[in-house]
This record gives C-alpha cells, sequence and structure tokens, in this order.
C-alpha cells in the first residue's frame, strides 16, 4: 500500500494495527499528523497523543530500550556517524533511556537516514520510524534534539505554561512561522512539574525564525 500517494500531503505512513494510512504533514523539524496539525492550527485542546506513541520497551535493568540504526549513506559518513553516536550517548548517560542498534528481530526502530533536512516524528508511530539528518545536520545537539522528538518532546516553548515564563514576539515572527510559537495543551504536553528550562535543547534560541534581526522569544 502507497501511502504516500494516498495522502494529499505527500506524506503516509501504514498503521499496521488498523491496516490504514497516516497522513502526516512536515513543518520544520517535525513530522505530524495531520489530525495533530489542525489541532494546531485550531488552537485546540484536543488530545491526540496515545499510550501507543511511548517507547515501551523495559529491559532487565529497568531502562527503556530504543532501537536504532543507520542507512549505508550515513554509515559511510563518519561526521553523521559520530553525531548519532554522540548524541545518543548522551542520552543514555543522563536519562533511563537506552538507545541499541536495532537487532533482525526488532519491529519498532529508529532509521537515521539522510534526508530533505533535519526531522524527526513525535512520538513512536510504529515499525521503521524515520529520522533525517542531511548535511549540516550531523551535530550532537541537532540528534539530540531530533532523538527527543522521536520520543514523544515538543518543543519547550510549546508547554502550557510557557506564557509564565516567556514572551513571545510574534510582530518579529517570520509569516508562515507563527504555529512554531504555538501552546500545546495540557492534554497533549506533561511537564511533569518540572521547572521551565531555558537552556535546555528542546528550547528555540531567542532570534528563531526572526524577519528582522530582533528577538522572537524574550524572558
Amino acid at each position: 500500500m502507497d501511502c504516500d500517494k494516498k495522502c494529499n500531503t505527500g506524506i503516509g505512513k501504514l498503521d499496521s494495527e488498523i491496516c490504514k494510512c497516516i497522513c502526516y504533514v512536515q513543518r520544520d523539524d517535525v513530522r505530524m499528523t495531520v489530525i495533530e496539525w489542525e489541532d494546531i492550527k485550531a488552537r485546540t485542546g484536543k488530545a491526540v497523543a496515545k499510550s501507543k506513541n511511548r517507547w515501551n520497551e523495559i529491559t532487565t535493568e529497568g531502562y527503556t530500550r530504543v532501537p536504532f540504526y543507520l542507512t549505508s549513506d550515513l554509515e559511510v559518513s563518519e561526521s553523521h556517524k559520530n553525531a548519532i553516536i554522540g548524541g545518543l550517548g548522551v542520552l543514555n548517560a543522563i536519562t533511563c533511556l537506552k538507545f541499541e542498534p536495532a537487532l533482525p528481530d526488532d519491529i519498532d526502530k529508529l532509521e537515521f537516514f539522510e534526508g530533505d533536512g533535519c526531522w524527526s516524528y513525535i512520538g513512536r508511530t510504529g515499525g521503521i520510524q524515520q529520522i533525517s539528518l542531511k548535511d549540516g545536520c550531523d551535530d550532537v545537539g541537532i540528534v539530540e534534539h531530533e532523538a527527543m522528538h522521536a520520543l514523544g518532546i515538543w518543543h519547550e516553548q510549546s508547554r502550557p505554561d510557557r506564557d509564565n515564563y516567556v514572551l513571545i514576539h510574534f510582530d518579529n515572527i517570520q509569516s508562515g512561522q507563527e504555529h512554531n510559537f504555538y501552546i500545546r495543551s495540557a492534554d497533549e504536553v506533561d511537564s511533569y512539574n518540572s521547572p521551565y528550562d531555558f537552556g535546555s535543547i528542546m528550547h528555540y534560541s531567542s532570534w528563531a525564525f526572526s524577519k528582522n534581526g530582533q528577538r522572537t522569544i524574550t524572558k
């Protein structure tokens, strides 16, 4: 079943559990379902994340296992390999996650490949799940950022309590990029009562998507 052709967005993925194509849209470094995107545009509070979006294989040591592999085009790129090993190594060292090379019988796994930019899906989609690392994306921080998206983490400035900590200057944002600064609802984002992290790898810079050289985010 060619889901890309069935979706008018040109991006589709087969959900084997329901034998149905799920259509996606891409906005900057995030791929999300059409339903998620419509919710963002409407700024509704409708929850779309379900438990199936979480990586749930637990190792005997109590870590959450996330299998991954590199396509041949990245295997031959030392800069990409080093960035991936470094980025996933950081997450392995400081979290309860365990990114491990995929085994032949792994069904759900991350595929790092050289796509059309730096992007990832949000949360576990099931089956082979791509993370795109084009030339220029071979950076440890970018790998961490995109891997966190694959785990289900949205941008820090999308938190429901964002406005208590930062001010978004929409007048300075490039036309068509406003959606990058929309708040996600409390039904979609669980901050686990953690403090707002201005230095998070998931937080945009102060000048992100600026159209005039002025700050788009200030404290």
